[in-house]
């Protein structure tokens, strides 16, 4: 399973663009709501996680539809987290098993959340061979 844990509802406009990616996944995936600093709560070492930080690996979307299939494979869950609005806690950024970067430009979490759930979706059909990613 994958999942996005956040400290933030998903809110208008990105709300329909997010659950339309949503309803398009083929793969499990949840969207889960904590307080900044619980984020990581009752995760184990079947989790791998992956932390959304400026300071992360740069990949296309090849290299993180690999990253992906490959980690479904070997861990119970995918977890991602997206930090909110005054970013992600340290202590959460060192724990993490991965740290990805969408680039040295700093985005709204909102706007990354549906940027992330679209590169998840874009993974999925380049694992399927589907003619979404050209």
């Amino acid at each position: 399973m994958i999942q996005l844990r956040i400290p933030f509802e998903i809110k208008n406009p990105f709300l329909p663009i997010f659950k339309d990616y949503q309803k398009r996944l083929h793969w499990k995936f949840s969207v889960i709501n904590k307080k900044p600093l619980k984020l990581l709560a009752n995760t184990t070492k079947d989790d791998f996680i992956i932390a959304l930080d400026i300071h992360g690996t740069e990949m296309d979307s090849v290299v993180f539809s690999a990253l992906i299939t490959s980690h479904l494979a070997n861990y119970k869950n995918i977890i991602f987290v997206i930090g909110g609005d005054t970013g992600l806690d340290e202590n959460i950024r060192n724990s993490a098993d991965f740290k990805i970067s969408f680039g040295y430009n700093t985005w709204p979490h909102q706007l990354c959340s549906v940027m992330l759930i679209e590169q998840i979706y874009r993974a999925e059909t380049i694992a399927n061979h589907h003619p979404y990613h050209k």
